[in-house]
């Protein structure tokens, strides 16, 4: 009877120790820079949106020409928004030479600390793979699949922009 009185005793006070521990929200490390978010297009797809003026005249529609670092003409196109779950996911490429030469977010999912580790860890990783494929054909960040998925969709719509 001793034993069956000692074992529901500390059941409960098992019991209440598991409900009553409080667990801490998730939070970026201090210093976390936040992307603007910018306004999506009404139509929802590639969104003309020049950095420079282009003195090509023949540009395409997305495009701009800058001057680049080696003296040839790079030229930016924005992808679709993809919107996934947690928000929508947006990028901006830079073309030179025939080659994407640059990769920037211009939209990303917000609103939680764990979109800001997303932010943070797998953007840059998507964005190196994505540099050394040359191509929207990479692999998924385990943890962000969401975000990869729409890395890659609005990559490939930017891709196709550029024609590359």
């Amino acid at each position: 009877m001793r034993r069956a009185v000692l074992a529901l005793v500390l059941t409960a006070v098992g019991i209440i120790a598991m409900l009553s521990y409080k667990t801490r929200p998730l939070t970026a490390p201090l210093g976390a820079a936040r992307l603007p978010t910018t306004p999506t297009p009404a139509g929802g797809g590639a969104s003309p949106t020049p950095s420079a003026s282009s003195s090509t005249g023949g540009a395409p529609a997305g495009a701009s020409a800058a001057p680049s670092a080696a003296g040839a003409a790079s030229r930016t196109y924005d992808g679709s928004v993809a919107q996934t779950p947690f928000g929508p996911v947006q990028l901006r490429i830079t073309v030179a030479g025939g080659k994407v030469t640059a990769i920037t977010p211009l939209q990303l999912p917000q609103g939680t600390g764990y979109d800001m580790q997303v932010d943070q860890i797998a953007v840059p990783q998507l964005t190196q793979e994505a540099l050394a494929a040359q191509s929207a054909n990479i692999s998924a960040i385990s943890g962000a699949t969401y975000t990869s998925n729409g890395y890659a969709t609005s990559l490939q719509a930017a891709l196709s922009a550029a024609h590359l």
